[in-house]
């Protein structure tokens, strides 16, 4: 199966966070939406220093990783200005 690699970017420390695997783009971007909700969170404290990346693509039938150019897929502030509707 393959599965899809995302990371979010965090423009104040220039560097992306620690991987982390999900089935389809739109399933990332419904649990970085989520994640940003935390009212304990720093995405929802620093709304416009964090972004969701795709970055790649694994394959479990050959342990194979694949990597890409980063593409945007959601800034946190995005995610908190759609929170309500």
């Amino acid at each position: 199966m393959k599965t899809q690699i995302y990371s979010v970017y965090d423009t104040k420390a220039e560097a992306f966070g620690q991987p982390f695997f999900m089935q389809a783009d739109g399933i990332a971007v419904r649990a970085f939406a989520e994640a940003c909700k935390n009212p304990e969170g720093e995405f929802i404290k620093y709304p416009n220093d964090f972004t969701l990346y795709q970055i790649g693509m694994y394959d479990d039938s050959t342990a194979s990783i694949f990597s890409n150019k980063p593409v945007e897929l959601l800034t946190a502030a995005q995610a908190l200005s759609k929170k309500d509707k």
